[in-house]
């Protein structure tokens, strides 16, 4: 999964990035109907919704994401001041100045 090459380029240990990764390689999800269950389903992308750690991983993502989005340089300038987007939580709202891209 890209999100632990990731947290070790942020300069995590690799044998916490070890057990986090065998941690989320066991992540199954099943379905209950009634008093009935499904077989189980291994989950293989995403972090846990609700975990501790995941605001974390998730940020780590989204910072790789939003730092090579304003290097792009196809957002908003207002004066000096650089706006891409607005993300809080798990929301981004990726503001531009048109819908186009102009050629410089």
């Amino acid at each position: 999964m890209k999100l632990f090459g990731l947290i070790l380029d942020k300069g995590l240990p690799g044998r916490f990035v070890k057990v986090v990764a065998d941690w989320y390689g066991k992540t199954v999800s099943f379905v209950k109907w009634n008093e009935c269950y499904s077989e189980s389903c291994v989950i293989k992308n995403g972090i846990r919704q609700g975990g501790i750690l995941s605001p974390a991983l998730f940020n780590i993502y989204a910072d790789v994401l939003l730092n090579a989005l304003q290097e792009s340089d196809y957002c908003c300038h207002l004066g000096q001041k650089y706006v891409c987007c607005i993300a809080y939580a798990d929301d981004i709202i990726l503001l531009s100045a048109s819908m186009t891209v102009s050629a410089q």
